[in-house]
């Protein structure tokens, strides 16, 4: 029988065989069951076994579990969050499995599952009614899952136990440590209502000029940084022009490419030259009106941007950290329909699920419009360039774990969690070496040599002569591991070797172990003495750490304690006492504090003092305390009051480091932009007012005499 209309011509050969599969999938045609009962379900058996054979979503899945054969679930739907309906509906969907034991399997993409089975939306999970036709495949299908399972085990088995072991090692360079290349591309709208001046501006700029002395303030910290690791990119979009650069898309200019290569074809990395080039922009009103006048006006595809930021980022740099700054105003996109509005959102998600960070930056506006709203609820808008600047700061600051250390909960059970630092001091940045001609980084290398001694066939001349002919180059050397140190131990000079001597100076190895449990009520205010770290459980580590992580901090919230742990946060460090505060996730509802809706499900690692480490103020001296008089009490409440002053570590800066970024800024873009006579302590003039509370301090010392 063939499928082809009245006086149609007859079909080929491979018409043939696409009619045949067309024939086959229409016997395979899916329609979800109407009702639960098995009864109604089989009424024709024939037609039931044509019709439903299998299900899709979670959903159905759930509805229907009690006459599924087996279950398919996509393996990335599982997400953290506790109370989201997805990860309810999936443990809902397990437990009705296990109850008619059926069969079920974590297996491909959502994606993956979508393409085998020709839907245009991603599958979360199949479920099979009925495989008749099909046993022998069935049969062998179940015979390799179990093979693959037990196989899975048995590596998951040597896996952890060579994690754990990976993970207590006590030498640095085996600890799991989050680092890379980090990329970032400033998207700079240069349509013709960027160049309108911004009336909250108090020098009057176009708010052209905002953003590219933003992303100027951004360029110098990254390079005065001296990351070599750096790497970023600047692209003009909504251009007449274009060029090699933009892959072929209209209206889009790409001033720099994130990653640029010397004349020996090796990476550049951020440098001044970049800095200087964008001052060029900044601060010659003639450059910059002729730069822009050649770029010109137009209107470029949105989806078409974010794409080309994603193929950057895919083919152009590896990075672990991949952001994106969009500076523009309202009146983009504001003509768009709502099928390129759909459009855009979906490269926005594309590009979330590959881990690219984009920042929409509106401004000049109160409010986002609703398009915007639309791609992003939680859009930033500034209406100030100050707001800007810090805006972008706070955006770019690298929300990286330091490391990744293992939580010891005992018997053998462990999980592990990465390591946020909240607030963390900023050193000064390490020195390099630099070739004194080429400005070009030198690498050093250090290796270990046999000394010639003195001896009757060696005299001291015979040695002056082999340095001065470079015949001590030629010496045999030596392995390192083979050098023994001597050390005066308890009176005793031991030997011992370079490695023997570094496990012989740690105490513990890197991680955090569980001493026990303590009620919320023992933790004091007092007991602050540092700024806290946050952990996240770390599933690509250790499988399974989130779960656990998760039933951990959900119990800790129940029962309202807290957990007493060592902390050793890499070797050679000391051990330290730290509270495991469990952090309830934040209610954008509540208005208790400003910040309670950005907090996160997690613990806090507290620091706590040793009691050597805290005052015993129950011990006092001979007699009883002095009691202060009302007026004495009213005195020092003025004179404090007087001298104090709001504060926010924002505010004052540190000077040292001030100053040493001043000197490397002036020195690699010859822009002295402060002077010498700057007063880089900013908390120094606040002292100088020698007469701020001379009144109130000449009224205490009268009191207290």
């Amino acid at each position: 029988m063939e499928f082809r209309p009245k006086n149609a011509k007859k079909p080929t050969k491979i018409k043939k065989e696409i009619n045949e599969i067309r024939k086959n999938l229409e016997a395979l045609e899916i329609t979800p069951p109407t009702s639960s009962n098995p009864h109604e379900i089989a009424v024709d058996e024939a037609a039931a076994k044509a019709h439903h054979r299998l299900i899709y979503g979670l959903r159905e899945i759930k509805r229907d579990a009690a006459f599924l054969k087996v279950v398919i679930i996509a393996k990335d739907i599982e997400i953290y969050t506790e109370e989201s309906e997805l990860s309810k509906m999936v443990e809902q969907i397990v437990e009705k499995c296990k109850e008619n034991n059926v069969p079920k399997i974590y297996a491909l993409k959502k994606s993956k599952l979508a393409r085998i089975f020709n839907k245009q939306r991603s599958i979360a999970a199949v479920g099979i009614l009925d495989y008749s036709g099909a046993e022998n495949l069935f049969n062998d299908f179940m015979e390799a899952v179990d093979a693959a399972q037990r196989t899975q085990d048995s590596q998951s088995e040597k896996f952890l136990h060579q994690t754990s072991l990976v993970i207590m090692t006590s030498t640095d360079n085996k600890i799991v440590a989050d680092g890379g290349r980090q990329g970032t591309i400033f998207c700079i709208d240069a349509a013709g209502y960027m160049f309108e001046v911004n009336d909250n501006d108090e020098e009057k700029r176009t708010h052209m000029l905002i953003a590219l002395k933003a992303m100027r303030t951004e360029l110098n910290m990254k390079a005065v940084s001296g990351d070599l690791r750096e790497m970023v990119g600047i692209i003009f979009f909504n251009t007449a022009k274009t060029n090699p650069g933009a892959e072929g898309l209209d209206n889009i200019y790409v001033y720099r490419k994130m990653v640029e290569y010397d004349d020996n074809q090796f990476m550049k990395g951020l440098d001044a030259d970049l800095v200087k080039q964008v001052d060029g922009l900044i601060k010659d009103e003639t450059t910059r009106e002729n730069f822009f006048k050649d770029l010109g006006h137009g209107e470029c595809d949105y989806s078409q941007l974010v794409w080309l930021i994603e193929r950057n980022f895919q083919y152009d740099l590896k990075a672990q950290k991949k952001a994106a700054f969009i500076f523009s105003r309202n009146q983009f996109m504001s003509d768009y329909s709502q099928a390129l509005i759909e459009k855009v959102k979906i490269e926005l998600d594309k590009a979330e699920v590959a881990g690219i960070q984009i920042t929409h930056m509106l401004l000049g506006e109160d409010e986002a419009a609703e398009h915007w709203l639309s791609l992003n609820a939680d859009i930033d808008v500034f209406d100030s360039a100050a707001k800007l600047t810090d805006g972008i700061k706070r955006k770019n600051v690298s929300r990286r774990s330091t490391t990744t250390i293992p939580l010891n909960l005992g018997n053998d059970i462990s999980l592990a969690v990465s390591i946020f630092h909240l607030v963390k001091k900023q050193e000064l940045e390490t020195g390099v070496y630099l070739n004194e001609k080429t400005m070009n980084i030198v690498k050093s290398k250090t290796r270990h040599v046999k000394q010639p001694t003195m001896s009757d066939t060696m005299s001291l001349s015979r040695i002056i002569e082999d340095e001065k002919s470079g015949a001590m180059d030629k010496r045999e050397t030596v392995d390192i591991s083979k050098i023994k140190l001597k050390n005066r131990i308890g009176g005793m000079d031991i030997e011992m070797t370079k490695a023997e001597f570094e496990n012989f100076k740690r105490i513990d190895h890197p991680g955090l172990t569980i001493i026990g449990f303590k009620p919320m009520s023992c933790l004091k205010q007092s007991h602050y003495i540092g700024p806290s770290h946050y952990l996240f459980p770390k599933d690509e580590v250790i499988n399974g750490s989130a779960c656990l992580y998760r039933a951990l901090h959900s119990r800790c919230l129940t029962r309202n304690v807290f957990i007493l742990a060592r902390y050793v946060l890499k070797t050679n460090t000391m051990p330290k006492l730290v509270a495991l505060v469990p952090q309830r996730k934040g209610d954008p509802e509540s208005n208790e504090t400003d910040v309670e809706h950005e907090f996160y499900e997690g613990f806090h690692v507290v620091f706590l003092p040793f009691a050597e480490d805290k005052r015993n103020l129950r011990e006092r001296m001979e007699g009883d305390y002095p009691k202060p008089t009302d007026a004495q009490v009213k005195s020092a409440e003025t004179f404090v009051k007087k001298l104090t002053a709001p504060y926010t570590p924002a505010m004052y800066c540190n000077p040292t480091l001030q100053k040493h970024y001043w000197v490397l800024e002036g020195l690699a873009t010859d822009n002295d932009e402060y002077g010498e006579d700057y007063e880089f302590d900013q908390i120094k003039p606040y002292f100088q007012k020698s007469d701020r509370a001379k009144k109130e301090a000449t009224d205490f010392q009268k009191h207290i005499q």
